[in-house]
């Protein structure tokens, strides 16, 4: 019951707040794992969602605020988080291979064990907002803040 409560909120919410939202594929959202590759959810309030281990590849978070959202173990191949609000998200364990950071607001943002190592447009700025780990990986050049 809880779950379908979750699940039909996380709809809700996607489907009131990303125009380019497509409800085919919001009904195929389940709570704690969502695969939607290819989906559009610029402007979207994805506050406090959990989306762990589902597949979002070329997604697009543009101007989202994904802030406290839980993507752990994650893929996130080729998406896109211009000007997203990642604030105490958690995007540990997450594939983020050609991730468009450009912009991407990365306070108190969770990236242990992340592979950033292909993303675009990521600052050293950026990353020293965020908490890491020795398996975080990240573009040459930049160098991870380790949280305890």
């Amino acid at each position: 019951m809880i779950r379908a409560t979750l699940t039909a909120l996380f709809i809700l919410c996607v489907a009131a707040t990303a125009n380019a939202f497509d409800p085919e594929k919001v009904a195929g959202v389940e709570a704690g794992v969502a695969d939607c590759p290819d989906c559009d959810f610029t402007g979207a309030n994805l506050q406090f969602q959990c989306v762990k281990t589902g597949d979002l590849s070329r997604a697009r978070f543009d101007d989202a605020n994904l802030k406290y959202a839980c993507m752990r173990e994650t893929t996130l191949t080729g998406t896109s988080f211009r000007s997203a609000d990642l604030t105490g998200a958690n995007l540990s364990d997450a594939t983020l291979s050609g991730a468009d950071m450009e912009g991407a607001v990365l306070n108190l943002t969770l990236i242990r064990g992340t592979d950033l190592s292909a993303a675009k447009n990521l600052t050293q700025a950026q990353i020293s907002q965020a908490c890491g780990d020795a398996r975080t990986k990240l573009p040459p050049g930049l160098s991870i803040h380790i949280c305890e």
